[in-house]
Formats: structure tokens, C-alpha cells, sequence
């Protein structure tokens, strides 16, 4: 669903997308999201350059989104590259 929402507001309100991924990444909705919909939004942010949030997104992805231990990889070292490049404060959480 967020997925088909984001194309939706890049289409026709992309002025909104930043709030559309912000109100999506916040509130009690966020536990029952799939491991795909936080992957895309934290790939929104890390588009967006709001790194920050992004690292937080990818955070939030476990064993129970994915059940391949490949991709959980290539998510968490995405998310290790993002902290060593932007955001050196975070290194310590995201090990």
C-alpha cells in the first residue's frame, strides 16, 4: 500500500512526500508495516537526503521482515555505510 501511495503523491503532489513518509514512519500504524514498506521509506529518505531518518528506518527492519539473511545484509551494511559517511554519531547504535 505505501508503495502505490508514494507513486501516487511523486505523480500528482510531490510538494507532500516528505510528510506522507514522515507521518508513515511515526504512530501506531509503524509496528504492523511490512519489512518491504520501511525498506522503501527509508530508501525515501536516504533519497532525500535526510539521513538521519533514513538510518532510523533501516533500524527498524528484523528477521521477522525478511527471512533471507542476504538481504538483511545488504540492508544493514547500507545502513552502516550511510552512518559512516553521514552520520558518525550513530555508529555505535547501528553495530
Amino acid at each position: 500500500m505505501y508503495g502505490e501511495a508514494l507513486r501516487v503523491a511523486n505523480k500528482h503532489a510531490p510538494h507532500l512526500v516528505n510528510q506522507f513518509n514522515e507521518n508513515f514512519s511515526r504512530g501506531p500504524a509503524v509496528a504492523q508495516q511490512s519489512g518491504t514498506e520501511i525498506l522503501q521509506s527509508a530508501k525515501n529518505w536516504e533519497d532525500n537526503r535526510d539521513y538521519q531518518k533514513a538510518i532510523s528506518r533501516y533500524l527498524e527492519i528484523t528477521e521477522q521482515h525478511f527471512n533471507d539473511p542476504e538481504k538483511l545484509e545488504e540492508i544493514w551494511n547500507n545502513c552502516w555505510n550511510l552512518a559512516m559517511q553521514y552520520a558518525k554519531d550513530r555508529v555505535n547504535e547501528v553495530a
